[in-house]
């Protein structure tokens, strides 16, 4: 039997974790913090308050290269708002946090590594996820992680399917109802967008290469790695509600319970400037 934990609902959705029996007994880690917002309404809440947050000259050339507009201030909104959260965890202004990139662990180029906090130092560690009209952000002291939501739309399955899913994982999805075969994909897809951003490559480190277990309900362990390093992933789906398909990522000795943070009950949006 799957065991289904429902966090509280908050009053913008908050997740909702759905872990299986196999990891039952491996919550006893940190815990995973969890913020997930709708851009239209965290975008216009920034512009209300002076909350100190500024991009850095690298996020600010890449956000100018966005050829859409609407791309380019979700893009703008995220990256403020992570600062946001993660100036609550870390108590510091939101304009002391900076995020940037730590080096890849497959060839140490800082410049495509997994995002991370650089300042102020600390073992936080960092994921943050962009769809259409939402984001999600994921932090774990100590360890890695990684999150992944996706806005389902139309799209050729069984094309995709060849390219992206191990044979194992084709075959099971292509066995599903055609009007199933849609959600099964993205919860697939997620699921390793998750794992490898967790290990810090990003879908560079092969999205066919990795199975995680897409005929499993429920919390599944996954093994994986860079090279010959091999860790065994705690993969969760997260129910995030508005038709959002999520999953997060962290290694299995760590596991511990997400738990879900609402961003527009900061301090720093309460109080308008750095909780003053």
């Amino acid at each position: 039997m799957t065991v289904v934990d429902r966090t509280r609902p908050g009053r913008r959705g908050s997740p909702e974790l759905r872990a299986g029996p196999q990891v039952a007994d491996r919550d006893g880690g940190p815990p995973v913090l969890l913020w997930s917002w709708s851009l239209d309404e965290l975008g216009e809440t920034l512009r209300r308050h002076a909350c100190g947050a500024t991009l850095s000259p690298e996020e600010a050339a890449r956000a100018a290269r966005f050829r859409s507009r609407r791309t380019a201030d979700d893009y703008v909104t995220s990256h403020l708002a992570a600062r946001v959260a993660l100036a609550e965890v870390l108590g510091v202004p939101s304009g002391d946090v900076v995020l940037g990139r730590l080096p890849c662990p497959g060839c140490g180029d800082a410049h495509h590594g997994p995002p991370g906090v650089l300042e102020p130092r600390s073992d936080w560690r960092i994921s943050l996820s962009r769809t259409r009209g939402y984001a999600v952000l994921a932090a774990l002291e100590g360890a890695p992680l990684g999150v992944d939501v996706e806005a389902p739309r139309a799209l050729s399955v069984d094309v995709l399917a060849d390219v992206t899913l191990t044979p194992a994982e084709r075959s099971h999805l292509l066995a599903l109802p055609a009007p199933a075969q849609l959600a099964g994909f993205y919860r697939t897809w997620t699921r390793k967008e998750a794992v490898l951003k967790a290990i810090g490559v990003g879908i560079a480190g092969g999205v066919d290469t990795i199975d995680v277990r897409a005929d499993l309900d429920g919390a599944v362990l996954v093994r994986h790695g860079v090279g010959s390093e091999s860790v065994e992933w705690l993969v969760r789906d997260l129910d995030l509600g508005h038709g959002l398909v999520a999953a997060v990522a962290q290694p299995s000795d760590s596991a511990g319970q997400v738990h879900p943070r609402d961003i527009f009950q900061s301090s720093l949006f309460r109080a308008g400037q750095n909780g003053d």
